[in-house]
């Protein structure tokens, strides 16, 4: 017993404009942590977008 069900969380995601207008992924990386929303993933959209993906709280 005690077995604690967690609800599926649903992940979300936020497009960052690049400031540099390439796609370097630290750059995103460093962009998408600044949003606080704890693990976050990040990629590259061409020709100047980061996406940040994490889950909706």
């Amino acid at each position: 017993m005690g077995n604690v069900q967690q609800g599926k969380r649903e992940q979300c995601h936020t497009n960052i404009p690049n400031k540099s207008g390439k796609c370097i992924h630290t750059e995103c990386k460093s962009a998408c942590g600044k949003l606080k929303k704890g693990p976050v993933a990040s990629i590259c959209l061409p020709p100047k977008t980061c996406r940040c993906y994490y889950f909706c709280s």
